[in-house]
């Protein structure tokens, strides 16, 4: 965990972030990736800030040809989480995701 240094004024709390180092083939560290999420939060945070649906196939592409090792770790969140393949691609590729305005 890394704790955030600097001033704190009365109101707010340290951020606190969990960072997780995995060395494995890429469908292990997808696979271990999802032991660490609930299916349900998964579905409630990522679900609704992520389009239901993307385009797959330009997906795959554009990975394949820049970085496929992330097409193996979507295969092992998919399996982790229990959701098929395309769900676990729309909702951690980053392919496609919708803009909020702030």
């Amino acid at each position: 965990m890394i704790q955030s240094q600097g001033m704190e004024e009365e109101n707010h709390q340290p951020i606190v972030v969990p960072i997780l180092q995995l060395r494995d083939e890429s469908f292990h560290i997808g696979l271990n990736t999802s032991r660490r999420m609930s299916s349900e939060a998964v579905n409630q945070v990522w679900g609704k800030n992520t389009k239901p649906e993307i385009n797959h196939r330009e997906m795959k592409s554009i990975f394949f040809e820049f970085a496929p090792h992330l097409l193996g770790e979507l295969v092992g969140l998919a399996q982790g989480l229990e959701v098929s393949y395309e769900q676990a691609a729309a909702m951690f590729s980053g392919y496609d995701v919708p803009i909020k305005k702030a």
